[in-house]
């Protein structure tokens, strides 16, 4: 029941976040400890943000954001590795071996 209850709480703070339409809008994992189902609601609700305001997201799922966002940063360990437009910094061989262990 405490998970439930916070995961409401969460999401509370999350709307209540959007109705005040800040400039620049700071997320940090959004998509944690929710259902595919919720996660596509909040993708949905985002893409509609996206021309409206400026969004900084801290995710893992990079699958889950890679169609939302133009610009993307990597970060290993704390350092930066690579950043810039999405399809280049996610090919990146530097982000392959460190994300996706591809490369040797």
């Amino acid at each position: 029941l405490l998970d439930k209850i916070e995961h409401l709480v969460t999401r509370f703070r999350e709307v209540e976040t959007l109705i005040t339409d800040p400039e620049v809008l700071l997320l940090d994992e959004p998509f944690a400890g929710l259902s595919e189902a919720e996660i596509d609601e909040v993708l949905a609700v985002l893409g509609e943000q996206t021309h409206k305001q400026t969004i900084l997201i801290v995710e893992h799922k990079i699958s889950k954001i890679r169609d939302l966002v133009e610009r993307v940063g990597v970060m290993v360990e704390g350092e930066m590795i690579a950043a810039g437009k999405t399809d280049e910094v996610l090919n990146d061989p530097r982000v392959l071996k460190e994300y996706w262990h591809m490369v040797d």
